[in-house]
């Protein structure tokens, strides 16, 4: 897991903005989710250091924020009077590049000229 630097919060007028350009649907597969519901994920495209604005964040469905190489983690926290909070974060994972056609392309060359 990578630890990823802090991102600044977006601000409700933008995440509103996003939302209605949608049209209340995830903007990668289409799936309809509701305002304020937690179906729903704010994805930053850019990185950390550029404030987040209607151009720099899309709105995804739970599946394809995944498909970006994140994940949903629960925590459960404890306070001093005993009280347990439960919290869910979203971790960024250590995504593995693909290969390309050319390298698959080359041990298929290989091997058919061994024949």
């Amino acid at each position: 897991m990578l630890v990823e630097k802090i991102r600044k919060p977006i601000r409700t007028s933008v995440k509103k903005e996003i939302y209605e350009r949608s049209g209340g649907k995830c903007q990668r597969c289409g799936l309809p989710i509701k305002w304020g519901s937690k179906k729903g994920v704010f994805h930053h495209t850019r990185s950390p250091s550029i404030s987040p604005t209607a151009k720099t964040v899309q709105f995804l469905c739970q599946n394809c924020h995944v498909e970006h190489g994140h994940s949903y983690k629960t925590v459960t926290h404890t306070n001093l009077f005993g009280f347990k909070n439960k919290e869910t974060r979203i971790e960024r994972k250590k995504v593995r590049k693909k290969r390309t056609s050319k390298a698959s392309g080359r041990k298929a060359k290989k091997r058919s000229s061994r024949k």
